[in-house]
């Protein structure tokens, strides 16, 4: 699964869109579209109302974004899925950007999911925002560096409280970095570089879930996880 967002003032966050996939193969990710959400630090989530918030999440984007962070193509990437998202009313009947469709979809065989993410920790806590329960785990994947070689290991984490590693796996050398993790494209470089279905960019919520299927089925080759 992949929610794609933007932090907004006093701990706030507004869901834009995001994508889920089963890890079986004949799965086709989903993409989450609808008007977005306001997920507020204390409250109950509330739909995005353009005339309300557009400056608020606009504004606040660009100094995180531009300003802080210097990389301008993620505020050009949440202008841009904002400006599609608020074009689908919350009654729609294409909108999947709902908390009734992420349950019933994560839910669809009765049991409770495993929820896999890349590099995760604010999806998983916007997800549980929204209201989702009954999930059996939330795992994340990420990548650690050994700086005295340069090389990468493939990380499988449970994000439960323990934070217990359940698979690390050696992924060897990216020639074009040098310290720090590795992003999602880099590391599906690494461990596949075949170019699927569907992929567009980095920060697309479909590319991003197509990736992390692809490194979640490869752990799941390499390694046996213990339970």
């Amino acid at each position: 699964m992949d929610l794609e967002f933007s932090p907004l003032p006093r701990g706030d966050w507004v869901l834009v869109t995001g994508a889920m996939a089963n890890t079986l193969n004949k799965y086709q990710p989903v993409r989450l579209i609808g008007n977005p959400i306001i997920l507020p630090k204390a409250g109950k989530p509330s739909r995005y109302q353009e005339e309300r918030h557009h400056n608020r999440v606009h504004n606040f984007a660009y100094k995180v974004f531009t300003i802080k962070k210097k990389r301008p193509e993620l505020t050009t990437r949440i202008y841009s899925q904002i400006s599609e998202s608020v074009s689908f009313s919350v009654d729609h009947n294409t909108s999947t950007l709902t908390h009734s469709r992420i349950h019933k979809y994560l839910h669809a065989d009765g049991k409770a999911p495993c929820v896999v993410f890349w590099n995760g920790n604010t999806d998983k806590v916007l997800l549980e925002k929204l209201g989702t329960k009954h999930v059996k785990k939330y795992l994340d994947i990420t990548t650690v560096h050994h700086p005295n070689n340069n090389n990468y290991d493939l990380v499988l984490q449970d994000m439960g409280r323990d934070k217990q590693v359940i698979s690390k796996i050696p992924i060897g050398h990216y020639i074009k970095k040098n310290g720090g993790t590795l992003n999602l494209l880099e590391c599906h470089t690494l461990i596949c570089g075949q170019i699927h279905e569907g992929v567009v960019d980095c920060h697309d919520p479909v590319t991003d879930v197509i990736l992390t299927k692809c490194i979640f089925n490869y752990i799941m080759k390499t390694v046996k996880p213990s339970t």
